[in-house]
């Protein structure tokens, strides 16, 4: 019985040195693991996006991203083929650059990140030009000018709305990320004047189309080509129109220089061809009294601004001339 104390002491210290032995052959492991095999890999660079011409050159193909749920202005004809104005219009700019054009179906709020990511090279898609898109955007000169428009029901007692501040009193659908969203965002809901769950946002404007004709909402806000192609399929009329005008202008990366002026020269061929007129009767209805014309491109030389005493130049630099944007 007098061993038995021992004994216990033996097994007690086996079983320290097996744990020992455990820790130090996977310390040991590890640290002739690090040299080889780091913990956390670093991720590549990202590299900002770059002009895309060279590959569109290159490649003779011009990827470009487009939401197809926007007739007339971007949709699926009944062969399930791209089809709209602003397909038609990028098809003939394509051909006037001598390059194919593959088009890619997007959601409208997905076309910035794509273009960032460089995904696609252009984007068309009733893009409107503002001034916080230009931030962040180079866009082509304008290529078509566009009202806005308000949906009802046909049913629904509404008189005509001739101001924003009207529209407080209806839900309101507008789609995502574009600038009907931003308008009440800013005009209506920021300012207090409209309760925020009014204004209800959209993936698709044809969402926001469908639950006007069902009544679940009271008005929808859309461009006026898009209204009219909503009126004729019935159920919905236009209520309203005018209040936010719009330009709309092809998209592509800031520093796109060469890519914006390839597609600009195209665009100014297509103008003056009576093209861009004809696919405006085409698509959009309208007939040659009706079509707004875009502003007139920016020449490539402008008149020096008369000053009586320059300001002078720093850094051994030449003052050359002042330009004055379209809008002055």
């Amino acid at each position: 019985m007098a061993r038995k104390p021992s004994n216990i002491l033996l097994i007690i210290l086996l079983a320290l040195a097996c744990i020992v032995s455990i820790a130090f052959t996977s310390a040991l492991l590890d640290y002739f693991s690090r040299g080889s095999q780091p913990a956390t890999p670093t991720p590549p660079p990202v590299l900002p996006p770059s002009d895309p011409w060279e590959r569109i050159r290159s490649s003779g193909k011009m990827v470009v991203g487009s939401s197809l749920d926007y007739p007339p202005f971007s949709f699926y004809n009944d062969t399930f083929q791209p089809d709209g104005f602003d397909i038609a219009l990028i098809r003939e700019i394509g051909q006037a650059l001598g390059v194919a054009v593959e088009i890619k179906d997007m959601s409208f709020d997905g076309l910035a990140g794509a273009l960032q990511l460089q995904q696609i090279d252009v984007a068309i898609s009733a893009i409107s030009v503002t001034p916080e898109r230009e931030a962040l955007f180079d866009f082509s000169n304008i290529y078509f000018v566009s009202d806005d428009a308000i949906l009802a029901n046909q049913n629904a007692n509404i008189a005509a709305i001739t101001s924003v501040t009207q529209l407080a009193a209806y839900r309101v659908g507008v789609q995502r990320s574009t600038v009907y969203q931003r308008w009440l965002q800013e005009s209506l809901v920021d300012t207090g004047i409209m309760p925020a769950e009014r204004l209800q946002i959209y993936q698709q404007a044809s969402q926001a189309i469908e639950d006007v004709r069902n009544g679940r909402i009271d008005l929808a806000i859309v461009d006026i080509p898009v209204a009219q192609t909503a009126v004729a399929a019935g159920g919905v009329r236009i209520v309203g129109q005018g209040l936010n005008p719009q330009r709309l202008a092809i998209a592509m990366v800031n520093g796109a220089a060469t890519t914006q002026a390839q597609i600009n020269n195209a665009l100014i061929q297509i103008q003056n061809s009576g093209r861009l007129n004809a696919l405006v009767q085409q698509y959009l209805g309208l007939g040659p009294g009706e079509i707004v014309p875009p502003p007139t491109p920016l020449p490539v030389t402008a008149t020096p601004f008369p000053t009586a005493t320059p300001i002078p130049c720093i850094d051994q630099m030449t003052f050359v001339q002042d330009l004055n944007l379209d809008d002055n």
